[in-house]
């Protein structure tokens, strides 16, 4: 199940990239598209099969975000708008900011753990 999971996610995910990309080539038509996103599969799909430890990479990457994606938002906001959150504001941002860090530091442990296990 995870497979097909993968399958149709793998578009939704890839397509910022691809857009960012074809914007920066200044590919407009559909042909250039198609192909510059067929070689971008292919490029990844080389290599993930040729890096040794792609997988645990892709791991690690992934839960370094964790910090990225929970964390910095409610801390970035703080910053902006230090002066004017309230107490019980300020207690859920940190609450939300440590409860990043906390996953982070998670995930980052067990990625680690599972590398040094195999």
């Amino acid at each position: 199940m995870q497979s097909i999971n993968l399958i149709f996610m793998y578009p939704v995910t890839m397509l910022p990239a691809s857009k960012a990309i074809e914007e920066a080539l200044g590919i407009t038509a559909l042909l250039p598209s198609v192909a510059l996103r067929l070689c971008i599969i292919g490029s990844m799909t080389v290599t993930g099969m040729l890096l040794p430890s792609f997988e645990f990479l892709q791991s690690l990457t992934g839960s370094l975000t964790m910090f990225t994606a929970l964390s910095m938002p409610p801390y970035a906001y703080w910053l902006l708008r230090i002066n004017e959150t309230g107490a019980a504001h300020k207690a859920w941002l940190w609450f939300v900011l440590v409860f990043g860090l906390a996953c982070t530091v998670f995930s980052t442990t067990q990625t680690i753990y599972n590398k040094i296990q195999d």
